[in-house]
């Protein structure tokens, strides 16, 4: 199925300067962004949003977990608020390539989890979260001894 896609960074639009040239070289926003790029998403058992059988295609699990790590970073925990954001805040929108996905869709990537049959689960977001979050402190961390 297709994925939501974003306007280039480069692009002029909603304001007189692209939204590249609105970010600091060394701002943290640059660091989420290439870290969570690096991320074999598969592999660590993220699987975007499944759409309704009618409706937008799905917005890919990348574009979520960085809206999650510009929370994580900024203690905006509330996914109205990271919502809310995603329309205002210029490091959001260069982030996310200004796409604007619903708090539903912020909410439903951070509690997502699949289960077989039998009832075993197949993948579950919020452990793969807890990975990702710890991994990125230690990649942060020059000793690596995050406790």
């Amino acid at each position: 199925m297709p994925r939501k896609t974003g306007h280039s960074r480069l692009q002029y639009g909603l304001f007189a300067t692209p939204l590249e040239d609105m970010i600091a070289p060394d701002n943290p926003v640059r660091v989420v962004d290439a870290f969570v790029d690096s991320l074999d998403m598969e592999k660590l058992g993220f699987r975007a949003v499944r759409p309704q059988t009618r409706g937008a295609s799905s917005f890919g699990p990348d574009i979520l977990l960085k809206i999650y790590f510009y929370g994580y970073l900024n203690r905006v925990r509330s996914s109205r608020r990271l919502e809310a954001e995603c329309h205002r805040n210029v490091e959001l929108m260069w982030l996310t390539e200004r796409q604007t996905p619903s708090y539903h869709t912020i909410s439903t990537f951070r509690t997502l989890q699949e289960k077989d049959a039998d009832g075993k689960v197949l993948f579950c977001h919020r452990k793969a979260l807890k990975y990702v979050f710890k991994a990125f402190n230690l990649f942060l961390d020059p000793h690596g001894d995050v406790r």
